[in-house]
């Protein structure tokens, strides 16, 4: 009997534990997409949402996939396990995320290089994101940005084809998604 118990157990746990990876949030394509606070349109500012993802650890939150021409952009709201996060790029767990987060998409790829920093502000000036500029294997140009809003983080990370106006088609992509994280007061 103890065996059966056992082996029911283990049955329920393989059915009720999800996998450590991503997964698609069914989310009709048609439809806006819930995530925390944040509701994510099929289109915004031209850009046509791909996909909503979810992942198993809480800490790790939630993705949607956006393309706008070729930009891919992926945005990220999740708080890694934090219990405050500061909507300040200089707060030091802010700072700590970025680092770690560009040494991820370092790391990611073989051939990956930090061009440049640079940092993102609102409308109002005010600085949000923390960004750098990076290259994967000499033709594609990708941006990661980080900061902080209403205790999460937000995540962008974009790619396109290598070519002079990438990076500014990137940056000016995440700018228009500012004023929906960060909406003027």
């Amino acid at each position: 009997m103890t065996i059966w118990r056992l082996v029911g157990a283990a049955a329920l746990i393989a059915a009720v534990t999800p996998s450590l990876a991503q997964r698609q949030i069914p989310v009709p394509p048609d439809q806006p997409a819930r995530v925390y606070d944040y509701v994510f349109p099929v289109e915004f500012e031209g850009a046509k949402r791909l996909s909503v993802r979810g992942y198993s650890d809480p800490g790790l939150g939630y993705s949607a996939g956006y393309q706008r021409g070729a930009v891919i952009m992926t945005i990220y709201i999740y708080d890694n396990g934090q219990k405050t996060i500061a909507d300040d790029p200089d707060d030091a767990v802010v700072k700590a995320e970025f680092q770690s987060s560009t040494q991820e998409a370092v790391q990611f790829r073989k051939n990956a290089e930090v061009k440049k920093g640079f940092a993102l502000a609102d409308d109002g000036k005010r600085r949000r994101l923390n960004c750098v500029w990076l290259t994967y294997d000499g033709n594609i140009d990708g941006t990661l940005c980080l900061g902080g809003a209403k205790n999460k983080f937000i995540k962008f990370r974009t790619s396109a084809p290598a070519r002079p106006e990438a990076v500014a088609e990137s940056a000016a992509f995440i700018r228009t998604w500012m004023k929906f994280f960060w909406p003027s007061s």
